[in-house]
């Protein structure tokens, strides 16, 4: 009977951690695990009390039946403390995994967020970009629709990353301000020229070069903001160097008009 009791008491603490550990309601299982913990107790302590002694009678057999009994309950006592300690040990181990599967939170572009650590990769935005590559030129429709979900991927996950200090999985900005290049000029091409302002800013924001200066200017001409492109036009030729006289290109190779003094 001892070896059913322990095997009691080993069977519920293990399905207990398992049953916190897969999300299951507590509700359901602590009660069947603290009935099954004190069966098994009591198994335990019933064998050991019921144990054959010899008979009662004034003889020193009687005398040493005693100490056995008395040995028999110290150690019960001693196994029960020492189960509570078990008990009270798996208990705060599976409310440390219960606040650790609490915590877990799987982010936008496939990876996931445990506290402030991010971990796996962006599955779920690495196919998306990978097809964003594929689409020919002339389904600018397709391009737009798709650049426009790999965005929203990427920012939505951008948001989730407040006080994240240690992360795995990043999409580096090559990639990404080629995403926000891509969708800018998708956009242009469709008359969506609120959303190509946006992402020809963001594309800056992430890198600039002349080539995304240049399309930033493109773009602030399409929403009649041209103060604004005259502005940004002088400052990318008074910072001289190799990318002004690659901008100035740009410009004479479009036709966009500019201070030939700048």
């Amino acid at each position: 009977m001892q070896f059913v009791g322990l095997l009691l008491i080993v069977n519920s603490l293990a399905g207990g951690a398992w049953w916190v550990a897969t999300g299951r309601p507590q509700m359901y299982v602590t009660p069947i695990c603290v009935a099954a913990l004190a069966a098994g107790v009591f198994l335990i302590v019933h064998d050991r009390a019921t144990s054959p002694r010899q008979t009662p009678g004034p003889t020193p057999a009687q005398a040493g039946g005693s100490d056995e009994l008395a040995r028999q309950i110290a150690e019960a006592k001693t196994l029960l403390q020492h189960l509570e300690d078990q008990t009270a040990s798996a208990d705060w181990h599976l409310k440390q995994l219960d606040e650790h599967v609490k915590s877990m939170e799987v982010l936008p572009d496939g990876r996931t967020r445990i506290g402030n650590t991010v971990i796996g990769q962006p599955v779920v935005l690495i196919p998306k970009l990978e097809a964003l590559k594929q689409v020919p030129a002339d389904r600018p429709a397709e391009t737009l629709a798709l650049a426009k979900e790999c965005i929203g991927l990427y920012e939505s996950t951008r948001d989730h990353m407040g006080g994240v200090v240690l992360a795995s999985g990043d999409i580096g900005p090559d990639m990404i301000g080629g995403l926000y290049v891509t969708a800018a000029t998708t956009a242009q091409r469709m008359d969506d020229h609120d959303h190509a302002l946006e992402w020809a800013r963001a594309a800056v924001a992430v890198r600039s070069t002349p080539e995304r200066q240049f399309l930033l200017v493109t773009t602030l001409i399409n929403k009649n903001l041209g103060g604004e492109a005259t502005a940004l036009i002088q400052q990318q030729l008074k910072a001289g160097g190799a990318d002004a006289a690659k901008f100035r290109q740009l410009l004479d190779q479009y036709k966009i008009p500019y201070k030939k003094g700048d």
